[in-house]
């Protein structure tokens, strides 16, 4: 039983003392990026050290890159130099690379010969090199829309990216929400804001959707707005009467009826009429 306890901490005792010896890696890295065509961007070449303090003594790095996609337009692609401690991160350099075409994903990478503490590599340290990924994407040239709608009324005719010309109808706004969704999702629209202040009858509110090129497309929608009168342009739009009569003859007046008939003798060649408007200040003629 003794002996089993001893080996128990013997082992205990190994473990702990193999934990302490492990050295953590040393890894030379360089920053991916997404850009679009046309871009100037940097890239940083770092170190990352480990638990403990390492001295580069020396250093030589290379960044490789396909020309064809990128343009190093500053900095070097060979990074060389010495005596830099490690203690975290360390930046070694800054790179500036221009995009010239348009690709899912173009390699950086990280290749290179060190000595650390005066070693090729110490013992039990590993030096890693990564590598990143460019993606550049084409600048938009689609000014066309995916989507237009205004809340509460109806597009006529029904919406289509080619057509640029639309009607529509509201009522009582004197603003409406535009809802419009470029197909380039780099894009952009904006309108001449009439749908802030829309008047009585026809308003052309003008939408303009541009590509990230700038190139641009124009959509006008004839937007007609009907106000609901108020009781007083009701009342001054009242054309009835409330009171219509014939001298000297039989008439039964109906506020409604718009037709009378009436009997008179053959020489009877002029009508005396009274006509009396619902409205005050309305004439009858």
């Amino acid at each position: 039983m003794k002996n089993k306890f001893l080996k128990a901490i013997l082992f205990v005792a190994l473990f702990f003392i193999g934990i302490g010896a492990v050295r953590a890696d040393i890894t030379f890295k360089i920053d991916g990026a997404s850009v679009k065509v046309g871009d100037v961007f940097d890239v940083n070449v770092s170190v990352t050290g480990a638990d403990e303090t390492y001295t580069l003594t020396d250093y030589d790095l290379t960044v490789s890159y396909d020309p064809n996609k990128l343009e190093l337009v500053a900095g070097n692609a060979n990074i060389a130099a010495g005596s830099q401690q490690i203690n975290g991160d360390l930046e070694l350099s800054k790179l500036s690379f221009k995009a010239n075409a348009a690709v899912d994903g173009t390699k950086l990478e990280l290749k290179g010969n060190v000595k650390i503490n005066g070693e090729e590599i110490p013992k039990g340290l590993k030096v890693n090199y990564n590598s990143s990924t460019v993606s550049v994407r084409a600048i938009g040239t689609d000014s066309t829309l995916k989507k237009l709608e205004i809340p509460n009324t109806i597009l006529s005719p029904e919406f289509n990216k080619n057509v640029y010309d639309y009607k529509a109808t509201v009522t009582d706004l004197t603003e409406i929400d535009i809802t419009a969704v470029p197909n380039d999702p780099n894009g952009s629209t904006w309108s001449n804001g009439v749908d802030k202040n829309l008047q009585k009858g026809e308003n052309d509110v003008v939408v303009i959707s541009q590509a990230e090129n700038g190139t641009q497309s124009t959509y006008t929608i004839k937007v007609t707005l009907n106000v609901t009168p108020t009781e007083e342009e009701l009342k001054a739009q009242d054309t009835t009467l409330k009171a219509l009569s014939v001298k000297g003859e039989k008439l039964e007046f109906t506020p409604t009826e718009k037709k009378y008939y009436i009997n008179v003798d053959y020489d009877v060649t002029k009508l005396n009429i009274t006509a009396t408007p619902n409205v005050e200040g309305a004439e009858a003629t």
